[in-house]
Formats: structure tokens, sequence, C-alpha cells
């Protein structure tokens, strides 16, 4: 799952529990679907009980990531023009953003 936010995602999955004997009378899931889950890998326990009361566990992972890297946005034109008539050369900078670490610092680098 992609992070929105800092904080993670809102996660939804759909995970049931069957019983092919007496059928499954209550089933749970923790973290639930629909919760926000944190960056990183979140084990989500699994609980189900039968009508005779037998009751099972289970897990699985879900795993959240911040893949997408952050978005620049040069300000003025791009390409963006220099006269060449002494007058010294100011850049006017970029912005960047990125949805996990919201604003973030620009450097500018000469070569």
């Amino acid at each position: 799952m992609e992070a929105t936010s800092g904080a993670g995602a809102v996660v939804t999955y759909n995970a049931s529990a069957t019983d092919a004997g007496s059928g499954v009378v209550s089933s749970s899931f923790t973290p639930a679907s629909g919760s926000q889950f944190a960056l990183g890998t979140t084990v989500v326990q699994a609980t189900a009980t039968d009508v005779a009361g037998n009751t099972s566990t289970g897990s699985f992972r879900i795993t959240v990531r911040d893949s997408f890297p952050p978005v620049i946005v040069l300000n003025g034109a791009n390409p963006f023009p220099v006269a060449l008539n002494g007058n010294p050369y100011q850049d006017p900078g970029a912005t960047a953003t990125d949805a996990v670490d919201g604003s973030l610092v620009v450097t500018v680098t000469e070569r």
C-alpha cells in the first residue's frame, strides 16, 4: 500500500474465516480494515470461533511504503532565459513537496 501522509495510509482489506463443520459464529481482525496503518509492516491478527466454541488464530502482513519521489517545481520559466549583459544571475529557485514528508527544502547546486 502506498503511504498518503507521514502517518502512513488508511488500508482497506478483505478477509474472512470459514469452518467446514459447524460454521463460524465470530471473527475479528486487528487492526481492522479501514484503520490507519503506519509506514512499514503491520501484522494483522485474525481470530475466528465456530459454533462448537473452537477458536483458531492466524495473521497476515500489510506493508505501507513511500515509493514516490518528491515533486520539484521550478519557479519562473523553464527554460529560464538569462541575459548576458553583465548583470548578476539571480536563480528563481524551486519548491518541492512529498506526500509523506510535506514541503521540503530545495538546495540548488551550481555545476
